[in-house]
Order: structure tokens, then sequence, then C-alpha cells
């Protein structure tokens, strides 16, 4: 063991900062932080160590470690602590008092790949709507069938990504998509309209 992680095994409250070098041995380090406070009787009733992470990867190493040093002491593993994602502790935090920020008791969290997927069929169904709209946006002198064929096929890909990101960016500013409506004229860019659609389905 390393003079450094000696030092850190001596921790028992406050702030503490630990060098991230790949290979420097964090995990390790922190799960025989983890074991010491729970076997040193430190902690008091209805208290738990709490560790996050990222990743889910990180989750079940942390857990494995863990356990692994407290049976090497006597001590039954699984108690005294908790090992969780940011994601997930944030979910619980919120599931504890949904109501308290407008949730069913019964939310459901949409993951990345889920909520891209959904924007992307929303965006496929609202864009027929305002295929004929756009035709005036593009170059005057571009061929008639060739307009078509980028109305159909080029336009609908960048758009949606261009939509997306609108959207986004929306949600960051707190902006409903009734919040939107209120906002758009009758002659707002179509492309604004386009946006709104989407983000109401």
């Amino acid at each position: 063991m390393r003079p450094a992680q000696q030092g850190i095994l001596k921790y028992r409250s406050g702030t503490m900062g630990i060098a991230a070098v790949p290979g420097s041995g964090k995990t390790w380090t922190l799960s025989r932080v983890a074991v010491s406070l729970i076997a040193s009787g430190a902690l008091q009733s209805r208290q738990e160590v709490l560790i996050v992470t990222l990743v889910n990867a990180a989750v079940d190493n942390f857990r494995n470690r863990i356990a692994g040093f407290l049976t090497e002491q006597g001590l039954l593993p699984g108690l005294g602590y908790r090992v969780r994602t940011l994601h997930s502790l944030a979910h619980e935090i919120v599931a504890q008092s949904a109501s308290l920020v407008g949730l069913a008791a019964d939310f459901s969290v949409v993951d990345e790949r889920i909520a891209e997927s959904i924007l992307k069929t929303a965006f496929r169904a609202s864009y027929p709507r305002h295929r004929e709209e756009l035709l005036p946006i593009l170059i005057e002198d571009m061929p008639d069938f060739r307009r078509r064929r980028v109305v159909e096929d080029a336009l609908p890909n960048m758009l949606e990504q261009v939509t997306v990101k609108a959207i986004s960016h929306l949600k960051s500013r707190q902006c409903s998509p009734h919040d939107l409506r209120k906002r758009l004229l009758s002659e707002s860019p179509v492309l604004a309209h386009l946006a709104a659609d989407v983000y109401e389905r």
C-alpha cells in the first residue's frame, strides 16, 4: 500500500479529494475506506456509507470489492453501505417525493436511446404537414425534381437533428410546448411551427 493510500484510509469525516489518475487504485482505496468506516462502528443508527459513481460497471466493481473486504474481516456483506450510479440515486430521491415535483408515483425514466426514438417518430409524423411550406425556402433556381428530392430525403434528415437540438434547448430553458405555442405567431418561420408540432407530440 502506498503512503498516499495509507493517508486516505485514515479518513473519518469532512471533505477529501483524491487524484483521479487512471490506474491509481481509486476503487480499491475507496472500497477500503468504506469498509473501514463500516467496521469502525462510527455509523449511527440508519446511517450508511454512500458511494456514487457514473456507470453500472463501476457499481458492480465497488460492490464486489467491498463485499470481499467485509468478508475478509468476518463482517456480513451488503449491510451499512449503498453503491449507486448518479442517475439511480437521483431516481430514488425523486421517487420518494414524486408528488412534490408533479410526477405520478409510478413515473418512469426514459433513457437517451428511447427519447431519441420517440423524437424521431414524432418528427416523421409532423414533417408531412409542413413539407409544402418548406419548398419556398430552398434555392429558387433549383429544378423542381431536385427540390422534391431534397424535401423528401435530405431535408428531413437535417431538420430532424435541428429539431431535436431545438427541443433540448427549450427544455433547458423550461419552456413547455404550451409556452412555445403562445409565443408563435402565424407569420413565424415554418421551422418554428414544425418544432412546436414535434415538441407537443
